[in-house]
């Protein structure tokens, strides 16, 4: 257990979570999510292993801030789609083709460009038991940022209807 002590003030670098336990194999699993966070391997109590598992604790704490900037910017790119969209029906519904059609058109191409950027830019988990798809993340963005773009618009639709 004196690994666990060590990595108190870290989080797993999977779902976030900052209890840890060690198994019969003596890796550090992830209480909440399972997810090893760190893999026995004749560890000892030289400086060279503890100087390791410092540099795994930064990478970890790293990974936390990186990860939290990061959901922090694509919720503030969902939101200015979600608007963009909001005020593209909108304008549509009060007669202004123009403006709304513009609007519209420049929501489909934020909402194209956006996923790409968001997945490259999404930090990478320092510690891994496997190796995840960029292209995975990439298809569930664009599924996310599809969702808010129609939602946007019905809600457009919804506000005139009510209004009328």
């Amino acid at each position: 257990m004196k690994y666990s002590a060590m990595l108190k003030k870290s989080t797993c670098p999977y779902c976030g979570a900052a209890e840890f336990s060690e198994d019969s194999n003596g890796d550090l699993i992830c209480e909440y999510c399972g997810g090893m966070v760190f893999e026995a391997a004749g560890r000892d109590d030289s400086d060279e292993s503890q100087e390791a598992l410092e540099d795994m604790k930064t990478q970890i704490s790293d990974y936390a801030r990186q990860k939290k900037r990061w959901l922090k910017i694509t919720g503030f790119n969902l939101m200015i789609l979600f608007f963009v969209m909001l005020a593209a029906g909108l304008t549509v519904e009060l007669d202004y083709v123009g403006i709304g059609s513009l609007l519209a058109v420049a929501g489909a191409a934020f909402s194209f460009a956006a996923p790409v950027i968001q997945t490259f830019k999404k930090p990478n988990v320092p510690v891994v038991t496997g190796k995840s798809s960029k292209i995975l993340s990439c298809l569930g963005m664009y599924a996310l940022f599809f969702l808010v773009f129609w939602a946007g618009i019905f809600t457009a639709a919804i506000i005139t209807v009510m209004a009328s």
